[in-house]
């Protein structure tokens, strides 16, 4: 019988890894069928450091969980068990994820030892920044942190193409600052920015073929000018900025507190009845 496997992605922290090892993962289990290295190249064996995409698990395991080798015994794999997607809660929503790597354990173990409980390490680990730290980024969406290490330039091309920012420091109280700034900014995604006015979207209709919002103005003001952000109850969808700003058929640049007006965006934004503009500017640094 055919047997459909998934390809994950797999940081090995410890030991090594060989096609052919019986593995387990939370609720999947899994035989390597085959792996990848970061270059597309088949591997055999892989060792500590190393990213590698592997072929051979019964269901998709979730990010950050632990993969570990079975050491004796057979284990049946002609019958995968159900997928199980772990559960996200409002508190992993609100985590600000990063790789460290320091110049020393020491330096690395303070910093990790400094960090707000809202910030998690998904790993970290002493020596300049390598291919591998990038791709482990891109897969658990994580930010990519070095403290006195470097990046060759070929891992800073990697990370270009793959998205991915790499920042380093040479002072401690500085990246711990700016880590805390963006923690700040995940549990209050408007914190440096002064709200200018929030309109609520009462209407949709189309004309021309474009998607027009019928907005009416609950607070301050809402301008061509200023950028928004759509928000859906507590979360923040994306931003835009109006394009076309009319009452009626006349063209206007701002509505105030009380006052109704059709909209069309700057970009295409999945806006619904209920969902909030909110208008604002970026305050000084």
């Amino acid at each position: 019988m055919n047997q459909n496997w998934t390809l994950a992605t797999i940081l090995i922290r410890n030991g090594s890894l060989k096609v052919g090892d019986e593995v387990v993962v939370e609720n999947f289990k899994g035989k390597i069928k085959a792996m990848l290295s970061d270059r597309g190249e088949n591997l055999k064996i892989a060792g500590p450091s190393q990213a590698v995409e592997v072929l051979g698990f019964s269901g998709v395991p979730p990010v950050g969980a632990k993969v570990e080798i079975v050491i004796g015994g057979r284990q049946d794999f002609s019958s995968p068990k159900p997928e199980i997607k772990p559960e996200v809660s409002s508190k992993a929503e609100k985590q600000l994820k990063v790789i460290l790597k320091a110049d020393t354990q020491g330096t690395l173990e303070a910093i990790s030892g400094s960090l707000a409980e809202e910030i998690r390490v998904i790993f970290g680990g002493v020596g300049n920044i390598n291919e591998s730290d990038v791709l482990l980024a891109r897969t658990t969406n994580a930010e990519l942190v070095g403290f006195n290490v470097k990046a060759p330039q070929a891992v800073k091309k990697l990370a270009e193409s793959e998205g991915i920012k790499i920042k380093t420091y040479k002072v401690i109280y500085e990246l711990l600052g700016d880590l805390e700034k963006r923690v700040l900014k995940i549990l209050e995604p408007t914190i440096d920015e002064e709200i200018l006015g929030l309109a609520e979207i009462v209407a949709e209709f189309v004309v021309k073929k474009q998607r027009v919002a019928g907005c009416r103005v609950k607070e301050g003001r809402i301008s061509k000018q200023s950028p928004l952000h759509l928000r859906r109850g507590e979360k923040i969808l994306g931003d835009c900025q109006i394009i076309s700003m009319k009452t009626g058929k006349t063209d206007i640049d701002k509505a105030k507190k009380g006052e109704e007006f059709g909209a069309v965006f700057s970009t295409q934004i999945d806006f619904k009845i209920g969902d909030m503009l909110i208008s604002f500017k970026k305050l000084p640094q």
